[in-house]
């Protein structure tokens, strides 16, 4: 009888501790959903953002084909993480030092680049989904002090990207 007890404290000792291990990552986290391309990505709320909305064409302006958040990796926002959706094709050119196949924790798979140039790096992230009305695409552009600084954190915001059907 005993021996239950423990075991049962045992086990409501784990479920505590998961559940609050889970409250405070959920608590440092900020989840952005772009409604316009229905898909949402999360990042650590430590970072600042600037949501860009898709704009109409005006009498007076052209109007623009994507909408997303740029996440600001430092004060100065000059390393950023910009997702985002876009009518139309995405062009990333043809000159990368490294391309590779790319998933994201729901499984959606996509193209992603790498570069290094002028101590910085350079990500892309295409992903062309039919649920999709236009094209998804993640860019990174970071000192490298700051990506091998933030490099799993970094990683985890490209990977935690959702597309939810339309």
């Amino acid at each position: 009888m005993k021996k239950i007890h423990v075991i049962s404290n045992i086990l409501y000792l784990i479920l505590l501790l998961t559940l609050l291990v889970s409250c405070m990552t959920t608590e440092n986290i900020t989840v952005y959903e772009n409604q316009d391309f229905n898909f949402s990505v999360s990042f650590p709320n430590k970072w600042d953002y600037k949501i860009s909305p898709m704009m109409e064409p005006t009498e007076h302006f052209e109007g623009t084909p994507d909408s997303g958040v740029t996440i600001f990796l430092n004060d100065k926002h000059e390393d950023y993480i910009y997702v985002f959706g876009q009518l139309g094709h995405i062009n990333i050119g043809l000159n990368w030092s490294e391309e590779k196949n790319f998933i994201t924790n729901s499984g959606k798979t996509g193209k992603m680049v790498l570069d290094n140039y002028n101590d910085r790096q350079e990500i892309w992230v295409i992903k062309d989904d039919p649920s999709v009305k236009g094209f998804i695409g993640m860019s990174v552009q970071v000192s490298n002090e700051l990506y091998k600084k933030n490099e799993e954190e970094i990683l985890a915001v490209l990977k935690s990207l959702e597309i939810q059907s339309i």
